[in-house]
């Protein structure tokens, strides 16, 4: 067995991580790739070329990594994704792990043990220095999904915590204080079987965390949490001339996989990557470069929150597949009103907004 290479998305912070190893056995090339999402606790998808051509691995990665955003950093030894692998398939016992391991040319060979050991701080694959902004954030959501990778953000470890939570938002304000420490009130809204607001403080030593004191759980409505979420909307709305346009936008663009519902295909575009964590205020929503909905009444509408994204998919739109769109205009909403109308069943956004 020869392993030619290995690399992994920057993305393990967010809660997922790509691999993709490339291997000869016995004078076969081989191209696998898995995704390992850490709060579903399963390997959401694995794929194995063999033999592949350029162009085919190409696709795959584009297919299996182009939503998750970042770039790819090369392992050092393909022992680090058996780390990866293994720690999960201890943890969980997922029968997605099992089911990998069993069909994985790789995996049938090495031994198990060799992906036994403490996780490495490799298992974070940084691209970049982490900021303070960065540390906090990416600690909070590791810690409220039980993950082992908050204790690596922490000059401790820390016990799971005791409520399983998805981060929503969260807002820091810097403290000022003479001794030059880093202090940082949070304000989170997160999500398990309801919606809570978080409040406390949280301080970083040598830029990790060094105090988490946790000092309010609020309960929010629904309504209160869409007055804070609320967020403008750029939507551009196009009539497909083309009964082809369709096929060939995800035929070209295969790593939006698309969300089924009554009145259409809503295709989700994530940025690549992972840039807008470094701020004080983190959106999850921010995640998401830009979507698009085909309705079966022939509309596309294409959503995005900012300008820039607004011109960079309506250029695409039009030079790629102008021959078979017609842009009918642009309206500005003070809030999110794509997931309104796909909601309501209808066809046309034109007389949804009559």
């Amino acid at each position: 067995m020869k392993i030619n290479f290995c690399a992994a998305t920057t993305t393990r912070l967010m809660g997922v991580v790509g691999v993709y190893l490339n291997y000869d056995i016995e004078e076969i090339n081989y191209a696998e790739v898995f995704v390992m999402d850490y709060d579903m606790g399963e390997v959401t998808k694995h794929d194995i070329l063999k033999s592949p051509g350029y162009d085919r691995i190409k696709a795959l990665l584009e297919e299996s990594f182009g939503g998750l955003g970042g770039e790819l950093i090369q392992l050092n030894f393909y022992l680090e994704f058996l780390k990866i692998f293994y720690a999960e398939y201890r943890r969980t016992g997922s029968p997605t792990y099992k089911d990998v391991k069993k069909k994985s040319p790789l995996l049938k060979l090495v031994d198990g043990r060799k992906g036994r050991g403490k996780p490495a701080l490799s298992l974070l694959f940084p691209s970049h220095e982490l900021s303070a902004y960065e540390v906090i954030h990416y600690f909070m959501m590791r810690l409220f999904a039980d993950d082992e990778v908050a204790s690596l953000l922490a000059i401790d470890d820390y016990p799971p915590f005791l409520m399983d939570f998805t981060v929503i938002k969260n807002t820091l304000t810097k403290r000022f204080r003479n001794d030059g420490s880093d202090v940082y009130d949070f304000s989170c809204l997160v999500f398990g079987d309801s919606y809570f607001l978080l409040g406390g403080k949280i301080e970083l030593k040598d830029n990790l965390v060094d105090t988490f004191n946790l000092d309010e759980i609020t309960p929010l409505t629904p309504l209160q949490v869409a007055q804070t979420l609320r967020q403008k909307e750029i939507i551009s709305v196009y009539t497909i001339e083309n009964p082809t346009f369709e096929e060939a936008f995800t035929f070209e663009n295969r790593r939006l996989a698309p969300h089924l519902y009554e009145n259409g295909r809503l295709y989700i575009s994530y940025r690549y990557d992972n840039n807008h964590v470094d701020s004080d205020v983190f959106t999850l929503s921010d995640d998401i470069e830009a979507s698009l909905f085909i309705t079966d009444g022939r509309q596309v509408i294409l959503s995005t929150r900012t300008e820039e994204n607004s011109l960079y998919w309506n250029e695409k739109l039009v030079n790629r597949y102008g021959d078979s769109l017609l842009r009918i205009g642009e309206w500005i909403f003070d809030e999110e009103v794509l997931l309104d109308f796909i909601n309501t069943g209808l066809l046309n956004f034109l007389e949804w907004m009559d």
